[in-house]
């Protein structure tokens, strides 16, 4: 997995959900989630990594309405490491089961 480009799929991901809200603010969760699925440019394992990022802001945000979007960034900073392991532990739980 190219880190960078995982990244930047993440932080792109985010930003376009939060921007999803902020024009829509009566849009839930699966709203967004589409949104992003259907514009995200990444391919591969960095538009996993940007759905689950997106996904991971929307939730924050649905329990913290009050959050800045430099919060909600910054809970997603904070939070990537344990993003990319979910998605590296859950592609090693497919491989196992391909055995």
């Amino acid at each position: 997995m190219e880190k960078e480009n995982v990244k930047l799929a993440m932080i792109t991901a985010a930003s376009s959900a939060l921007d999803y809200l902020k024009k829509n603010p009566n849009a839930d969760s699966e709203q967004v989630m589409k949104h992003i699925i259907r514009s995200i440019k990444a391919e591969g394992e960095a538009k996993i990594a940007g759905i689950a990022a997106a996904n991971h802001v929307v939730k924050f945000k649905e329990k913290n309405s009050e959050a800045t979007q430099k919060q909600v960034m910054q809970e997603l900073s904070n939070s990537m490491r344990s993003i990319l392991k979910s998605i590296e532990k859950q592609d090693e739980n497919e491989k196992m089961l391909n055995l």
